[in-house]
């Protein structure tokens, strides 16, 4: 298979992974979701029991749309616990699947890996270059794996993962991590500070939409040379 096309399925399966942890951790605190989001646009679409799950061509936006009145009645610290448990499924999937596949040595290199993503973020765009910590890291990484006689697609998945938790937890209001830091502000200075974050998540949407599509390409791409 190609590199890419592992990468463009992989995405469904790194989103399906990620929606799945916001799903169960709403169901967990008794937050309502009207629907599941599955890329764009939209290309065909079904029912997981009452939820309509919604499949499109581009697998670099989804989400779980939340009930306005069951998620804003629900307290900051469940709305954390939800938000949290997007990228955090991305993050211990993989440490799953690497220590499975790669043993103790392989979950310190995933560990190391998404240091290395998290604190390279702001260099990655800026730099045309795939010489970087990361990459080495991420090129050492998937020869372990692939030592283990398993298919390329297994490392690529892992790597990708680790890019997706990276991406989503930057401050930034649309992603997972603006959201966090978000809600602890509101844990200190009450509700009132809803109408600045909803001119926050506007501004920051059409230039994240490009940002992580850039990132995350210019991440895996050395895999697929």
């Amino acid at each position: 298979m190609s590199g890419w096309l592992i990468i463009y399925f992989g995405f469904f399966f790194i989103m399906i992974i990620h929606e799945i942890g916001h799903a169960l951790a709403a169901k967990a605190v008794g937050i309502r979701f009207s629907q599941i989001i599955l890329g764009f646009p939209t290309i065909f679409k079904f029912k997981l029991g009452k939820i309509p799950v919604k499949i499109g061509l581009v697998p670099f936006i989804g989400g779980i749309l939340f009930e306005d009145e069951s998620y804003e009645q629900h307290p900051w610290y469940h709305r954390l616990f939800t938000i949290s448990a997007g990228p955090l499924s991305n993050l211990f999937f993989t440490l799953f699947l690497s220590l499975i596949v790669g043993g103790p040595q392989a979950v310190i290199m995933v560990l190391e890996l998404t240091y290395l993503m998290v604190v390279g973020i702001p260099a990655a765009i800026t730099t045309a270059s795939t010489n970087t910590p990361t990459a080495d890291m991420a090129n050492t990484f998937t020869t372990l794996i692939s030592q283990n006689g398993l298919m390329t697609i297994f490392p690529i998945i892992m790597i990708l993962n680790i890019a997706v938790f990276a991406l989503n937890i930057l401050p930034i209001p649309v992603l997972d991590g603006g959201k966090i830091i978000l809600l602890f502000a509101e844990a200190v200075f009450g509700k009132k500070i809803k109408s600045f974050t909803n001119v926050l998540t506007i501004i920051s949407f059409v230039a994240i939409l490009l940002y992580s599509v850039l990132l995350i390409i210019k991440e895996v791409v050395f895999l697929v040379r």
